[in-house]
């Protein structure tokens, strides 16, 4: 519980940090790529502390499911699109065109998450909301024991 109180908040200022850089600007498929793995790692951090919150702590992890699942779409699109281009070069006009395409959904989903990245996680006061409530877990671990071993007998 104290550890949770004391590193989760300064983990997601910096994830929140890392994540405005990258919506704020036309990043790179590599930056975006490193930005997913970031977006992995502090969401099953996170959820390695789910049992000392409370049910709102849910929503958080589903904002960070969304934008893996937004940053996952956009490196498929880029992979797929940099695979094509170096295995089949100029074999085929269509694949050329089919390469084209992608990147250019690519950059369309890029552009799709930075509006995303706005509109649900850069809300007004919603990072600072969130730093705040992880500062503050709901139930201790102790407690959360005496409960489960209600009724029992050693």
């Amino acid at each position: 519980r104290e550890n949770a109180a004391k590193h989760l908040p300064r983990l997601l200022k910096r994830y929140f940090k890392e994540g405005r850089s990258v919506a704020g600007q036309s990043p790179s498929p590599e930056r975006l790529h490193l930005f997913r793995l970031s977006t992995k790692h502090v969401r099953y951090t996170l959820e390695s502390f789910q049992a000392v919150y409370d049910s709102s702590f849910r929503d958080l992890i589903a904002l960070l499911k969304d934008t893996q699942d937004y940053l996952g779409k956009i490196s498929d699109a880029n992979t797929t699109a940099q695979w094509l281009a170096e295995h089949l070069k100029g074999e085929d006009p269509g694949m050329q065109t089919l390469v084209k395409r992608l990147r250019a959904d690519a950059l369309q989903k890029s552009r799709k998450f930075s509006q995303f990245w706005q509109s649900h996680v850069e809300t007004p006061g919603s990072t600072r909301r969130w730093e705040e409530y992880l500062k503050q877990p709901a139930v201790q671990t102790d407690e959360r024991d005496a409960v489960g071993n209600k009724g029992e007998t050693a």
